[in-house]
């Protein structure tokens, strides 16, 4: 469980990332 939330967290920090970097 608790691995799974913090691979969600990363994914979304990540995609947050590559989003502000991309735009």
């Amino acid at each position: 469980m608790s691995y799974k939330t913090v691979w969600c967290s990363n994914i979304k920090y990540v995609s947050f990332k590559i989003f502000f970097y991309v735009y």
